[in-house]
């Protein structure tokens, strides 16, 4: 016997595990998800959540349940409160996930499908068993989903379907052999090839189609001619994204999505066959009149270029819409598109007349500030024209109140007067007339503006033991 080769004796290179989402929620909080209009989820926040769905399906809904509808009505709402655990969910969102966990459920079982189909030995498939999956459930999965030659143990009958394979096959072998006989068979002799019992004929027939199905989507899983260019993000996702990148979103229609989603990073279409329809596209878009009506979904650019899709589905759209459900959000959202134009107008209207109030009350309060300071001015010069006044003012270091230059009597700060001379400098500036230059020495009300701001001061309280400008007519000075 040969010796193997170094090649075969090298370790295969370990890939990683299944996603289990150990860390989501594990501090308590919740993770909120966004949902688009057609109950979608949108934003980043929608990358977590699909990962978790595809472990619940894997998880959570048993390898002995070959469709999503046999799942118990009590699983599923296992699987709902487990999502709720760790995501922020309005009830509305419960169809698309539970919907959700069932296509990836059905997934999960596809990538299973592949051990038994990649081993022929009984012994290898069970050794391949998944951990989380228990013997006779993955024994009842493997014989459900191999050939009607494989038996698991002696012990175990043949399963209905594989019964149901051999009766087909042996009406096939009728039908082939008929063509060269010189009489035709009877019609009964044909029906016995493919009797079955009553008891399991339901059974038979919903195995059997099954296997049928698988075939002819493996058939169209290898006939794809549109390879997916959006990586993780689903139509949903690079719809949202587009929008949000558009100066005018509602732009962004369902043809745009399609070929984005069959482009490159670098702008070329992923094949030759969508590089064909993008340039029937854009002759489409040509043909097109200038702010024409969208089109019904039926007629639109992406219907007419490419082949009608099977009944039940729309393009370019996602996971959850179908036709009668997209005709019913048009619906609701062109009746939300009316009442936001109507509370638009509503807030234009509002708007008026608060800006015309706050005009109203800034004219009156205009006009009273002016008042008060026509009376502060004659307070003002009583108290500054005494001699004793203008002795004190003459005087360097001189205590002194600034009252507010906004125009009332109130004392904003105590200081010491320095001069009133228009040519001083103060910070590398000259005040001007009519303005003395003080130091702060106390400040009443710290937030007080500066009549000038001086440096880095803005305040009173800012310029605490510095010179600032102060108007002359707002300096009082102090009494002995």
């Amino acid at each position: 016997m040969p010796n193997p080769s170094p090649k075969q004796n090298k370790k295969s290179k370990k890939m990683r595990g299944s996603t289990k989402c150990m860390t989501l929620g594990k501090d308590g909080t919740k993770t909120y998800v966004n949902f688009n209009e057609r109950g979608q989820p949108v934003e980043l926040c929608s990358e977590k959540l699909s990962p978790y769905l595809g472990t619940l399906g894997r998880d959570m809904v048993h390898v002995i349940y070959d469709d999503w509808r046999h799942v118990p009505l009590e699983r599923k709402d296992l699987i709902w409160e487990a999502i709720k655990q760790r995501f922020t969910l309005d009830e509305e969102s419960r169809s698309y996930c539970r919907s959700t966990v069932g296509r990836l459920s059905r997934s999960c079982k596809t990538r299973l499908r592949r051990i038994i189909d990649s081993y022929k030995s009984d012994a290898m498939i069970m050794k391949k068993r998944p951990k989380e999956i228990d013997l006779k459930e993955w024994k009842f999965f493997v014989k459900g989903k191999s050939s009607p030659v494989f038996k698991i143990s002696k012990d175990m009958e043949s399963s209905p379907v594989d019964r149901a394979h051999m009766r087909l096959a042996s009406a096939k072998a009728v039908l082939c052999l008929s063509k060269d006989w010189d009489h035709k068979i009877h019609i009964d002799f044909f029906h016995l090839t493919l009797r079955t019992s009553e008891i399991i004929d339901s059974q038979v027939k919903k195995l059997f189609l099954g296997k049928e199905k698988n075939k002819k989507f493996k058939n169209m899983s290898s006939k794809q001619v549109f390879p997916y260019t959006g990586s993780r993000r689903g139509y949903a996702r690079l719809e949202n994204d587009m929008k949000k990148k558009s100066a005018k979103p509602s732009s962004v229609v369902r043809v745009d999505v399609w070929a984005k989603a069959h482009t490159k990073v670098n702008s070329e279409a992923s094949n030759e066959e969508v590089a064909k329809n993008l340039v029937k596209i854009e002759e489409v878009k040509k043909s097109l009149p200038l702010n024409s009506t969208p089109p019904p979904l039926k007629d639109d650019m992406l219907s007419q270029v490419l082949e009608p899709k099977r009944q039940g589905r729309v393009r370019a759209l996602g996971f959850g819409v179908t036709p009668t459900r997209l005709g019913i959000i048009s619906q609701t959202t062109g009746r939300v598109a009316e009442l936001e134009e109507q509370l638009a107008a509503m807030m234009g209207k509002m708007e008026k007349m608060s800006n015309l109030i706050s005009k109203l009350i800034r004219n009156q309060a205009q006009s009273v500030s002016e008042v008060r300071s026509v009376a502060d001015d004659e307070v003002l010069q009583t108290q500054t024209s005494t001699p004793q006044a203008q002795c004190k003012r003459k005087a360097k270091g001189t205590n002194c109140k600034l009252l507010s230059w906004k125009g009332s009597k109130v004392v904003v700060a105590h200081a010491q007067w320095v001069t009133e001379d228009p040519k001083c400098m103060l910070h590398n500036q000259i005040p001007g007339p009519n303005v003395c230059k003080v130091v702060v020495t106390n400040a009443i009300n710290s937030s007080f503006p500066l009549w000038k701001a001086t440096g880095d001061a803005t305040t009173i309280g800012g310029a605490l033991k510095s010179f600032i400008a102060w108007p002359k007519k707002y300096v009082v000075m102090k009494h002995e």
